[in-house]
């Protein structure tokens, strides 16, 4: 399907179009679409249409990230002194920036909540911070990559439940739902 449009503004290559139809195609997420252009000058010469192609992908959902280091409901428990790392998974369509996974972890059920500062749970809403992970998709890896996360290490009192919320941002810049909650005790 063609459709028209109407020069906008530009000089020397920089050049802006602006679509002149009613409507937008509607994208499917996670398809890949190619982009055919052409132009005709005021003498009426006109592009040869296979010149100009761009090729894009459509995405409009976040990751689907996941706690696979503790299982919901499990007794888990080092030696105080040396905290505990919490990791997980997490795979997107388009492909995640580095450090791009968050978690949260509270006491169970409501908090408070983890915070660096201080390295204690003394937030009193949800404290979402980033997780340590690579960076999947275009350029340096292949689409639908599945990545590891994990949280830096953190002291936990013995016999408290707690509980670790996770959730991730593409690059896209979609913020996925959250992962399945996971709840257990130290």
């Amino acid at each position: 399907v063609w459709s028209t449009g109407a020069f906008k503004s530009g000089s020397g290559t920089v050049w802006e179009w602006k679509n002149s139809e009613p409507s937008y195609p509607v994208f499917v997420d996670g398809k890949q679409y190619v982009l055919y252009s052409r132009a005709t000058d005021y003498a009426g010469n006109e592009e040869v249409w296979m010149s100009r192609t761009s090729t894009f992908s459509y995405d409009g959902s976040g990751p689907v990230v996941q706690v696979t280091s503790i299982l919901d409901g499990q007794h888990r428990n080092t030696n105080p002194s040396t905290g505990i790392v919490i990791s997980g998974t997490a795979v997107d369509y388009i492909g995640i920036p580095a450090n791009s996974i968050e978690y949260a972890i509270g006491e169970y059920p409501s908090g408070p909540w983890w915070t660096w500062t201080g390295s204690t749970f003394s937030a009193v809403s949800v404290n979402w911070l980033a997780s340590n992970n690579t960076a999947s998709g275009w350029p340096g890896g292949s689409y639908d990559q599945e990545i590891t996360w994990s949280t830096g290490s953190i002291v936990l009192q013995s016999n408290y439940q707690y509980v670790i919320r996770v959730r991730g941002v593409d690059k896209a810049g979609n913020t996925g739902t959250e992962g399945t909650q996971v709840s257990f005790v130290y």
